[in-house]
């Protein structure tokens, strides 16, 4: 007779971990509930914040759900629809997204300032180093020594000759 593992099936096992899964599922639609229910009363100010801090996002967006009535009128129908039954997660959405595009804005703009550096308004203050004057004593000159013009043409002179030529210039 050959060795078989005998499989026990207990029904009982996988009982524990579908009641987790319930649970799990339960507590997430009590959230997304409560989630929905704030955002159904914040919704009109969030919508009103996007259109002020980027109108351009709102604007497109309308633009959007009607140029998609005009080129493909069932899916139109549809955006709209739900942009009214889900209009607390669309205000939301837009108040994200002006957000999003005012901060890459001012990234933006950052990034072009240390590029080029940052314009400065200024005001030119007079020079008081104009007004003073200085009473300095005269220079005093050393007088030079003539170099022999026949010793820098000879080049058949050694380095030496050349070098002490040089030092002569600052005697």
């Amino acid at each position: 007779m050959t060795n078989r593992k005998r499989i026990d099936v207990n029904p009982l096992n996988s009982i524990v971990p579908i009641i987790m899964l319930i649970l799990f599922l339960v507590a997430l639609y009590y959230l997304a509930k409560g989630v929905f229910f704030i955002l159904s009363w914040v919704s009109p100010l969030l919508l009103l914040a996007a259109f002020f801090i980027n109108r351009q996002v709102v604007i497109d967006y309308v633009k959007m759900l009607f140029n998609l009535l005009k080129t493909n009128p069932l899916m139109g129908v549809v955006g709209l629809l739900l942009s009214f039954f889900l209009f607390p997660v669309v205000a939301a959405f837009l108040f994200g997204k002006a957000l999003l595009y005012r901060k890459l804005g001012q990234f933006s703009e950052e990034i072009q300032k240390r590029k080029e550096g940052q314009f400065v308004e200024y005001e030119e203050i007079q020079d008081e180093a104009e007004e003073i004057s200085l009473d300095l004593p005269e220079l005093q000159q050393k007088p030079r020594k003539k170099i022999k013009i026949e010793q820098s043409r000879n080049s058949s002179k050694k380095n030496d000759d050349n070098f002490s030529d040089y030092e002569e210039l600052f005697d």
